[in-house]
């Protein structure tokens, strides 16, 4: 697949999902995203980490007990999405966020 060019179930699964995220959590959408999710606090000083201090970034929901609960989107999608950096997540529309994601996935180009 990869020398073909082609990307994986599970990596479009992904990307379909950081799009959901970012539609959500920017307000593209008629649904609110705190019926979801919790906007994770901001913590000041020393042991700062990425989780607790990125833009937009949520809180990770309790591990799930059952196989059917963790594949659930709320379960599967905030440590994705908290590891993507600001300016990903602070695109303006939904096209400029595929095109900042993918760039992020591929890392920067080899010629």
């Amino acid at each position: 697949m990869a020398q073909l060019g082609l990307t994986t179930l599970e990596e479009n699964r992904q990307r379909g999902d950081m799009v959901e995220m970012f539609k959500l959590m920017t307000g593209k959408t008629k649904v609110d995203f705190r019926d979801w999710f919790t906007l994770a606090p901001v913590r000041q000083g020393a042991g700062n980490t990425r989780a607790t201090t990125g833009y937009l970034n949520v809180e990770e929901p309790p591990r799930a007990s059952g196989e059917v609960r963790r594949n659930f989107f709320s379960q599967r999608c905030p440590r994705a999405w908290n590891t993507l950096p600001d300016v990903v997540k602070k695109a303006t529309t939904v096209n400029s966020f595929k095109s900042a994601y993918d760039a992020f996935k591929t890392g920067p180009r080899q010629n």
